[in-house]
């Protein structure tokens, strides 16, 4: 239910950000600016991916406590875990994720649904094994994503999360088609 009023909130506030660019003539700039690219970092333009860098260490910590919270409020209090704080320090997490890459690179579609569904197929549900492998797989395909993009068109270059986006929705809908079948992908 939580995903759905994300997307809720997100349409709304796109929507209203949508309006204030059309009218100060900003629709263009505000749409580069939400695509996906690296080309926006630059020397000494890179400096919130140190945070980025500070909040991966974080949730690398708490992997484990978030692998307990997946069991449920009941089975995450009896073992000592305070459900509703760690809760919205998750939230408050996935939040300044999300902003951070937008603010370095923009947005990145479909990334935060299917690495960790196939590395989740692949390996298993323990967020602390397999924390790795959803980090290397996700740096791989964004950084293949981000090779693509710069030479299916060259001299040009396309934007990342187009290239993300097709293959992510792809991905996305052969996961859908073969539902919860272990040899899924």
């Amino acid at each position: 239910m939580l995903p759905l009023i994300g997307i809720i909130y997100s349409g709304i506030i796109g929507s209203v950000t949508e309006v204030i660019a059309y009218r100060f003539n900003l629709v263009q700039s505000m749409t580069a600016w939400t695509q996906g690219s690296f080309s926006m970092i630059q020397t000494h333009q890179y400096e919130w991916l140190f945070l980025g860098l500070i909040i991966l260490i974080a949730v690398w910590k708490l992997s484990q406590t978030f692998t307990i919270m997946n069991l449920g409020k009941e089975t995450s209090e009896s073992l000592g875990i305070s459900y509703s704080l760690l809760e919205k320090l998750a939230l408050f997490l996935v939040a300044l994720t999300t902003s951070v890459t937008m603010i370095t690179v923009g947005g990145l579609p479909f990334l935060g649904v299917i690495v960790p569904n196939l590395v989740r197929k692949r390996y298993g549900d323990n967020l602390s094994q397999t924390k790795l492998m959803v980090v290397l797989v996700g740096a791989n395909l964004v950084l293949a994503c981000d090779i693509l993009s710069r030479v299916l068109i060259r001299p040009y270059e396309l934007s990342v999360s187009l290239l993300l986006g097709i293959i992510g929705s792809l991905i996305f809908i052969l996961l859908l088609w073969r539902g919860g079948r272990k040899d899924a992908v």
